[in-house]
Formats: C-alpha cells, sequence, structure tokens
C-alpha cells in the first residue's frame, strides 16, 4: 500500500525564502525549516532582516508549522514592501504555481513545482518551440529569394559571451569561419556576420570539396 501524502500551497514559502536570501547577502542558502521542541511539537521560526522581526509557528505537524509561519512572515515582508517601495525584491510566486508535499502525518516530503503549472509551462514551451521553428523557415524562405539557393545554407545564432570581450566582429568571423571548416570538413566557406544586441548572427554557405565554389 502506497503511502498518501498532501500537497498544499507553498507560494509563502517560496517567497519568504527568496526575500530573505535577497534581503541580506549572507543569507543566500537560507530554508525555511521546523524542528521539534522539547514538548514534541514542530516549531518553526523566521528572523527577518531589515524588518528586525521573528516569527514563530508551533504545531503537531512539520509542514503545518512551516506554512503558518511562513504566512505570518509574507505579511509582514509585503507590508514593509509597501513602504519601501525603493527596495526593489519582486514577488514572483503568486498564484498556485508552488506546492508543499507532506505524508499522511504532516512530515516534510519536498517542495516544487505544482503539477498544472508544470503542464502550463509545458505547452508555452512547446508553443515557442513551433513558433520559433516557423520564424527560421520565414527566415529561410526570404534567404533563398535573396541568395537564390538554400544548398549549403547554414545559419547560427551564438551568445557574445562566447567570444573574447576584446574581439572585433573580424575576429569572431575568422574564428566561426574556422569552426565551420573544421566541423563540416569544407575548405571554403562564404558568410556575413552581425552583432545584435548580445547576440552573434552568422549566415553563410559551406561548401562540401566536390562543390567547391559552386552556387546554384
Amino acid at each position: 500500500m502506497e503511502n498518501k501524502t498532501i500537497k498544499q500551497n507553498a507560494n509563502n514559502i517560496m517567497w519568504v525564502e527568496y526575500w530573505i536570501r535577497k534581503a541580506h547577502p549572507s543569507m543566500e542558502d537560507y530554508e525555511i525549516l521546523a524542528e521539534l521542541n522539547q514538548n514534541g511539537e514542530w516549531e518553526c521560526k523566521i528572523e527577518l532582516p531589515l524588518i528586525n522581526k521573528t516569527v514563530k509557528s508551533i504545531s503537531e505537524k512539520e509542514v503545518n508549522a512551516m506554512l503558518n509561519a511562513s504566512y505570518k512572515a509574507a505579511k509582514l515582508i509585503d507590508g514593509y514592501m509597501k513602504e519601501h517601495p525603493e527596495l526593489e525584491i519582486i514577488n514572483r510566486f503568486k498564484g498556485k504555481r508552488w506546492e508543499i508535499i507532506s505524508d499522511e502525518t504532516g512530515k516534510y516530503v519536498s517542495t516544487g513545482m505544482s503539477s498544472a503549472w508544470r503542464r502550463e509551462q509545458g505547452k508555452q514551451i512547446e508553443k515557442m518551440t513551433i513558433d520559433s521553428l516557423e520564424a527560421i523557415k520565414k527566415t529561410i524562405k526570404k534567404l533563398n529569394k535573396i541568395n537564390g539557393s538554400p544548398k549549403n545554407l547554414y545559419i547560427q545564432v551564438l551568445d557574445r559571451s562566447l567570444f573574447d570581450d576584446n574581439m572585433t566582429v573580424d575576429e569572431i568571423v575568422e574564428e566561426v569561419n574556422d569552426k565551420i571548416r573544421k566541423e563540416y570538413h569544407t575548405t571554403q566557406c562564404t558568410m556575413c556576420c552581425g552583432i545584435d544586441g548580445d547576440s552573434v548572427i552568422v549566415a553563410g554557405y559551406a561548401f562540401p570539396p566536390e562543390a567547391k565554389g559552386e552556387l546554384n
């Protein structure tokens, strides 16, 4: 018989942990935890930097202590943020995106994205992939109209961070050219290269040895 698990909304836990990490650099690894006290009850204590207050919750169940303490902490944080708009810490944990899982006794198991949000994210990524492919197909068609043939065409979009900061566009072109020749075992490439923001865009033709210099 499988152990039953219980899922509850964990947005407050995620928000409080994130806020504390951002509010105080020395707490970058902070996690909300509950510990057994001398009475055998679960106690969760959260100290809030900047606000200089501590919230506490005691419960017979580990997860309930964590949830109750994070709820109290989130209220204090939200109030503090309204009074200090100059503090740029954005709450990205609203809605039903995160969940905390416990067993039947309330013992903590894990925290993560809710299954509904994972499905939603999966659909969004799938749509983005399809839309991206369609955009690339349209780009290739436009290049075909300009150059007359898709044969041996290659297009690469590389992040600028992959290259040395001091490299010029010509030097980047030469480096990419060398890599294309080695990768595709070709001795002749024609290409154009440009930089758009953080992207290095390279497009051209890599001719195989037997078709060297040919462009139909």
